[in-house]
């Protein structure tokens, strides 16, 4: 297979089937990894070209990325930001070079993941083309992934790992053996632990991901733990780390078990007209967001409970979207009282995990603020005209509901301390209770 720059962006997955989150604290000499192989390139982009992409997707992102307030907050001149790497895409002298400066642009600006801001990697353009191609209601999001120079420019890409690719396409593996194999592979990557601690007082449960193919392998371990130990006092359940997966996971696992009546707890998202109306996002707001047209709540009839900071006041619009959890049966299988570890690694699927647990008082939370990104549908997908790059983030602004923004400040802890010690501070509040 030719080789071509190897995006090793790590993205959020966040759709209602599958997500999964990534920490803000990228070493770039980590993640972007180039191939020696450099001249092998499908695409041979003239300078004009490359200037136009780059210019395309400032242009874009400056109509409808929603979080250039909180870019320019943390000291950001965006503006200037693309001046100066215009000029460096100019100098490129090959698709591989032009693709680093994105990069590096990316890199500079310092807003990775807020938003679910990412470069797609090769790896999952092609998990999301298969996922996407098989469920109606994402046309635009397969239509994005499938068009021809962006499908030139990934299948030249080498996939270093193989397994953790494979594993998401199992479907079109050729036997039950390998299917299994593969499956393995991911639990191995994301063992779960199962402990009782404290001479025998209190459990322990470490979940690394709620990555959704776990979920039949993993659950029923974590519920049988649970009802295995129902007459303990105190849970711990580590999610530091975690960056996510399906809600799926951490429902069923924890939650619907463990509760005896509905609970709650809701999103909400700020927009402007442009978000819905600008006719690269109408096909993608169409499929899952039809509502907005006829919604439209102006942000001066934004909840008086909820402080909205000077950044959110700009937007012009509102939706709010509730997610209802309920209880496997009328009696639940722990009644005692539940601990969560969290970390800023937590993000999306297990930051909304941590948002449910402070709305409803579920579980105690120590550690340091998540990151923040909670599932805010499926993020929007646009492609470079001449590269095929693709890039992908959010639509509407997520807030917390002390009125901060969720893909900056995340959630906040009731007992706040260093990750490292968070076990520590968690045992040394039960030994007190």
């Amino acid at each position: 297979m030719k080789k071509l720059v190897y995006l090793v962006i790590l993205m959020v997955i966040s759709t209602q089937f599958i997500a999964c989150g990534v920490s803000k604290d990228i070493d770039m000499e980590e993640v972007v990894k180039v191939s020696n192989d450099i001249a092998d390139s499908p695409l041979q982009l003239s300078t004009e070209q490359k200037i136009e992409d780059f210019q395309y997707l400032y242009e874009t992102m400056n109509k409808l990325y929603p979080y250039w307030g909180e870019i320019k907050d943390l000291g950001k001149d965006p503006e200037g930001l693309y001046n100066k790497y215009l000029e460096e895409v100019q100098k490129t002298e090959s698709d591989m070079a032009f693709c680093n400066t994105v990069l590096a642009y990316f890199d500079e600006l310092d807003a990775y993941t807020i938003g679910h801001l990412s470069v797609m990697n090769p790896g999952s353009y092609e998990y999301l083309k298969v996922l996407y191609g098989d469920i109606e209601n994402r046309r635009s999001w397969f239509k994005v992934l499938s068009n021809p120079i962006s499908t030139k420019l990934y299948s030249a890409c080498d996939i270093d790992e193989v397994a953790q690719f494979k594993r998401h396409k199992e479907d079109e593996l050729e036997n039950e053996e390998q299917k299994e194999a593969i499956k393995e592979i991911a639990l191995d990557s994301n063992p779960i632990r199962l402990e009782v601690i404290e001479d025998g007082e209190v459990g322990y449960i470490k979940v690394p991901s709620f990555d959704a193919l776990n979920i039949e392998e993993q659950v029923p371990k974590i519920r049988a733990f649970i009802q295995e130990h129902q007459d303990l006092e105190h849970m711990i359940i580590d999610i530091r780390g975690n960056g996510g997966g399906g809600d799926s996971y951490w429902r069923e696992a924890f939650v619907s078990p463990n509760i005896t009546e509905e609970q709650y707890y809701t999103n909400y998202y700020l927009y402007n007209l442009e978000t819905i109306e600008n006719e690269l996002t109408k096909p993608f707001i169409e499929e899952i967001n039809a509502y907005l047209y006829e919604e439209k709540r102006k942000i001066e009839e934004f909840p008086d409970s909820i402080p909205l900071n000077s950044n959110g006041c700009q937007f012009e619009y509102f939706t709010y979207e509730t997610q209802e959890i309920k209880p496997h049966s009328q009696e639940a299988d722990y009644s005692g009282k539940f601990w969560l570890l969290i970390d800023h690694h937590n993000a999306s699927a297990s930051a909304s995990f941590i948002q449910f647990c402070k709305e409803n008082q579920f579980a105690t939370l120590v550690g340091e603020p998540d990151n923040g990104d909670n599932c805010n549908g499926d993020p929007f997908l646009f492609s470079l005209p001449n590269s095929g790059v693709i890039i992908r983030f959010d639509l509407f602004y997520g807030v917390n509901i002390d009125g901060t923004c969720n893909g900056i400040s995340g959630c906040q802890p009731d007992i706040e301390c260093a990750s490292v010690e968070a076990l520590q501070v968690c045992l040394e509040n039960i030994r007190m209770s």
